[in-house]
């Protein structure tokens, strides 16, 4: 039996989830649930076609995954209805609709108490005139080299993707999830839901992205990241408070001319210095938090705290360094993990899985060995990019002292294997050259030197 649009679901915290027999789409559908909410709600948050939604929830909930309140024979096959019975779901609902109004009312006076005070002091900030607004979707250049148009992901989603990740760790996690700062909790589910419709890897299970698997996977992760810190009531305040004073500045810098503040000015003006105090000893809590989170292993994490409390702090340097600093550390351990990955699918013959990976520790933290591997990956189907990889591995080798003659030796073998994909076989020759001097016996050197002849 179907689960009812109406139901009430929630997720059984209790089970062991990797017990379950759960298929990806299953993963992503249980993902939406947050809380107890509605079957009808769940739908719409997954972004799926309506039927294998309800398919993929009855199934949730046959093996026990979800529970479901008020499921029940459809209202086509309901016998004659009992005025008594419907009673106590009519009275629900009608407090429901009273409870959401009263919420719009209280919000509304709320926005027009606050547009008066400021129309007296200053003009209306943009944080609080449209908070938790969507914002315009950041996008790469329509010509990125990057995109892939044969791809399952269409063309405006990977620009948007890739816009996000080359802007990781420079923009606020409000921005990320593509609205305007808001201290509301339930913003930012929605906001995080309608990240997760298009950025999901799972709801492309099973059709070609090309190198935006990775992509995908590290995206989300960042979302994830960011939407958890979100959830943290007095972190999502904070921020919020360091994002509207940011933005304060400007304005209050603009005007040569100042009037002689009056009364309320004056009383404003206090309690500005006390919420300055108020955000200074926040961000000393935020900056303790990202010191545990980092001697934790934790860079990724700490990087969000340190981050945090420059928001709170811009003119602290000792934060600005230490959000850097984690931040490319978790770079590295990013494109560690990538590169890990590409190892692993390479013992199994897997080279177009591989290339994926290696070019998105290439992309994460560019060493000379990452740009040679990822040159020499996608040689044979995309020889201009192994080019210009194999050219910026070298350009990096030339400018760096601390390499190992075997790594050295590596990274002038892919370049060979990358410049003879594109044609350039006196280029590749001395490539080859170069590294037989340094690895002879390298059995991969070998293998490709007899399977060229360029020895």
């Amino acid at each position: 039996m179907g689960v009812r649009r109406d139901s009430r679901v929630l997720a059984v915290v209790h089970h062991d989830v990797g017990s379950l027999p759960l298929r990806p789409q299953d993963f992503f559908v249980l993902s939406r649930i947050d809380g107890e909410t509605t079957a009808e709600d769940v739908i719409a948050a997954t972004g799926l076609a309506r039927v294998e939604a309800e398919a993929i929830l009855a199934r949730l909930e046959q093996i026990g995954a979800v529970a479901c309140r008020g499921t029940g024979p459809s209202p086509a096959r309901r016998g004659p209805s009992s005025p008594v019975a419907d009673r106590p779901h009519a009275s629900e609902s009608a407090r429901l609709r009273e409870s959401a109004q009263i919420r719009r009312m209280r919000m509304l006076r709320a926005q027009m108490a606050v547009g008066r005070a400021v129309e007296v002091v200053r003009e209306p900030e943009p944080v609080e005139v449209v908070a938790g607004a969507e914002v315009e979707p950041r996008l790469a250049e329509a010509d990125d080299r990057r995109i892939e148009p044969g791809i399952a992901l269409p063309v405006e989603i990977q620009r948007h993707a890739l816009a996000l990740l080359d802007d990781l760790g420079r923009i606020d996690p409000f921005a990320l999830l593509g609205i305007t700062p808001i201290d509301e909790r339930k913003s930012v589910q929605r906001a995080y839901h309608a990240a997760s419709r298009r950025f999901h890897p799972d709801r492309y299970y099973g059709k070609p992205l090309g190198s935006f698997v990775p992509r995908l996977t590290t995206l989300f992760e960042a979302m994830t990241e960011a939407y958890e810190s979100l959830l943290d009531d007095r972190r999502r305040a904070d921020l919020v408070a360091a994002l509207r004073r940011r933005r304060s500045v400007p304005r209050q810098l603009d005007s040569g001319v100042r009037r002689a503040p009056s009364p309320p000015a004056e009383a404003a003006a206090s309690r500005g210095g006390e919420d300055a105090k108020l955000a200074l000893a926040r961000a000393r809590e935020q900056y303790a938090r990202g010191q545990v989170e980092r001697d934790a292993g934790r860079p990724g994490a700490a990087a969000s705290l340190f981050r945090l409390a420059l928001e709170l702090d811009p003119d602290n340097q000792s934060y600005r360094r230490c959000w850097k600093s984690c931040l490319e550390e978790a770079r590295r351990q990013r494109a560690s993990r990538s590169f890990a990955a590409a190892q692993r699918h390479l013992e199994i013959g897997q080279a177009a899985e591989a290339a994926h990976f290696l070019l998105d520790a290439a992309e994460a933290d560019p060493t000379p060995i990452h740009l040679a591997e990822a040159a020499a990956a996608v040689a044979e189907t995309e020889p201009h990019r192994a080019r210009e990889l194999a050219m910026r591995a070298l350009d990096a080798q030339a400018r760096s002292s601390d390499i190992a003659p075997a790594d050295r030796g590596r990274v002038h073998m892919c370049s060979a294997i990358a410049f003879l994909g594109g044609g350039q076989v006196h280029t590749a020759r001395q490539q080859a050259r170069l590294a037989a001097e340094l690895i002879a016996d390298d059995p991969r050197l070998c293998a490709f030197l007899n399977s060229s002849k360029l020895s």
